[in-house]
């Protein structure tokens, strides 16, 4: 299994949508399976919200009262993609899309606690409810994280693991939005060392209007510190 991983490692997701589809007709997968891995998987589900942006005009002049906007290596504005509510705090996404692929100063994410944020402040940005589902791993994250689950996806088949991932995972909608809020990071390339995120907690997934590339935010757990992994789509 980790032989044939490492020959693919790094191609997209369509890749595995492609080859899983491609065995699948080979593959015969029960409902009694399905319903195995889901009770295994159902407290790994993380809660998250997805987004599409409207940010108003109005909105964007009210900004000022809350953040100071950040500016890029040139000096630049970042632009005000939206505000988002997580717990106790607000996270504030800019970004500079055009310049977002080539230079990473053009993006940014800004954390403040929503209770120290004035009544002003808080009426001041348009904050859009979301949608709200239920988060799950993709199969590279299942396979170096989640043993347990992954044995057991394995002993019930063994010839066609990922295809009853995929099929599990068919029973969680994810809504088709520019912007995820928490959950688990839905990687677009298999490029991952999950190692290196032991100490980061996910906080947003920015998609730019043309779909091709992807931004991660994360948040260092040790220093506090905003952490960022780009991904082309």
């Amino acid at each position: 299994m980790f032989t044939y991983l490492e020959k693919i490692l790094g191609k997209t997701i369509k890749y595995y949508d492609s080859l899983m589809v491609s065995k699948s007709e080979k593959a015969v997968i029960t409902k009694a399976e399905i319903n195995k891995v889901l009770i295994e998987l159902q407290p790994l589900t993380l809660p998250a919200k997805a987004y599409n942006l409207d940010i108003k005009e109005d909105n964007y002049s009210s900004l000022n009262q809350l953040v100071q906007t950040p500016k890029n290596a040139k000096g630049d504005l970042l632009s005000f993609k939206g505000s988002f509510i997580v717990g106790n705090r607000t996270l504030f996404l800019f970004i500079n899309e055009d310049k977002a692929r080539s230079d990473k100063s053009n993006y940014s994410l800004l954390i403040q606690k929503t209770d120290e944020l004035t009544r002003e402040g808080k009426s001041a940005i348009y904050h859009d409810k979301g949608v709200l589902f239920q988060s799950l791993p993709i199969w590279e994250e299942v396979i170096h994280r989640f043993l347990k689950i992954h044995k057991l996806i394995v002993s019930l088949h063994p010839k066609h693991p990922w295809t009853l991932y995929k099929k599990v995972m068919s029973n969680f909608e994810i809504p088709k939005k520019q912007v995820y809020v928490g959950g688990y990071p839905q990687w677009q390339i298999n490029d991952i060392d999950f190692r290196q995120l032991k100490n980061l907690n996910f906080l947003l997934e920015y998609q730019l209007t043309d779909g091709s590339f992807f931004i991660f935010f994360f948040e260092d757990c040790l220093t506090k510190e905003i952490v960022t992994i780009t991904q082309k789509g």
